[in-house]
């Protein structure tokens, strides 16, 4: 090797070298850095998406929403926010703190229950809007309530006809809704009783 190069790469001439080198491998680090928590962050994301859909079709939720569906005429009358209503508000809040804290994709979230909260934010949002009152808080179910705006936003985007769902709408989406959830019951009632000890789960 030439004294020339010799110097360099390991004389007193190569401290250029040894920088590149080092920044080449502080660059690779990075990298795979990089990837291992956009990886991480994915696994986390699909995680919370299974759980949230294991919540929503599991008894608990799916009897909230027959609730919320069977009471929604007198719901309505006398503008309360509880029981069944409650829940399904309750969740789609959470849900919603997920999206704004970047836990979910609001996309992902789109794709799974974009048609549940362009039907039950109608259904809920003049009970929601007494509840803040009753509470004189404004921030309650702030969350649903940019979720559902949220959601709109993308539908848009995505050439999807966006409009306020109406009252035949949401009596439309009820009947749909009674007929899965109470299947849903049904299932879980037969599940109950070829095991009965997951009764008291």
């Amino acid at each position: 090797m030439p004294s020339s190069l010799t110097d360099s790469l390991i004389g007193p001439g190569s401290a250029w070298f040894w920088t590149m080198i080092q920044s080449i491998s502080v660059s690779i680090t990075l990298i795979l850095i990089y990837r291992q928590l956009k990886a991480q962050r994915h696994a986390i994301m699909v995680d919370a998406l299974f759980r949230f859909a294991a919540r929503w079709d599991g008894q608990r939720i799916v009897t909230a929403r027959k609730e919320a569906c069977d009471l929604h005429s007198a719901v309505r009358l006398n503008g309360n926010l509880e029981g069944g209503s409650e829940i399904i508000a309750s969740f789609f809040e959470e849900l919603g703190s997920h999206v704004k804290a970047g836990t979910l994709a609001p996309i992902q979230v789109w794709n799974q229950y974009s048609y549940y909260l362009e039907h039950y934010w109608p259904m809920l949002s003049e009970r929601v809007s007494n509840f803040r009152h009753t509470e004189r808080d404004p921030t309650w179910f702030e969350n649903f309530e940019d979720l559902y705006h949220k959601m709109q936003r993308i539908a848009k985007k995505r050439g999807v006809y966006v409009v306020t769902r109406s009252d035949d709408d949401v009596r439309r989406f009820i009947s749909g809704e009674l007929k899965h959830v109470c299947n849903r019951l049904i299932e879980f009632q037969t599940k109950i009783g070829k095991n009965p000890d997951e009764s008291s789960n």
